[in-house]
């Protein structure tokens, strides 16, 4: 399986706070437009914690027809990049690869594929003894 092989779990190690980055960025501009009123807030907030906690999605999703699958659909992805920022931010490299990455995507016009590139520091990372 792909991440398995020491080669694998290197790249990954320096890409995934990268990654993380990157969808926390779309995903608060996807949020500014979608949630427009207090119900579909609480409907994102309630959607995530439910799938926080085990829920199936499809059921959320499909619950969420009440008002709007989009602020479900927030909820889940909001809930999925918290569970993947924890098990991936995990020492000073990936903090710093993450918040540099976050910084450049909100004040800087860097496409995103630049930031995924230098996320592959993680093989230079694994080469010095840093990371896996």
């Amino acid at each position: 399986m792909f991440g398995e092989t020491p080669t694998g779990a290197a790249l990954l190690y320096g890409i995934k706070p990268v990654i993380v980055a990157i969808v926390a960025v779309a995903l608060v501009a996807f949020a500014r437009t979608t949630l427009t009123g207090p119900l579909r807030i609480a409907v994102a907030i309630g959607v995530g914690a439910l799938w926080l906690i085990g829920v199936n999605e499809l059921v959320l999703l499909v619950a969420a027809l009440l008002d709007g699958v989009n602020a479900a659909a927030i909820g889940l992805m909001a809930a999925v990049s918290v569970q993947l920022g924890a098990s991936t931010i995990s020492d000073p490299l990936t903090v710093t690869l993450g918040l540099g990455s976050l910084a450049v995507l909100v004040w800087g016009r860097v496409p995103s594929i630049l930031l995924v590139a230098l996320g592959m520091a993680g093989l230079g990372a694994s080469a010095l003894g840093i990371g896996p």
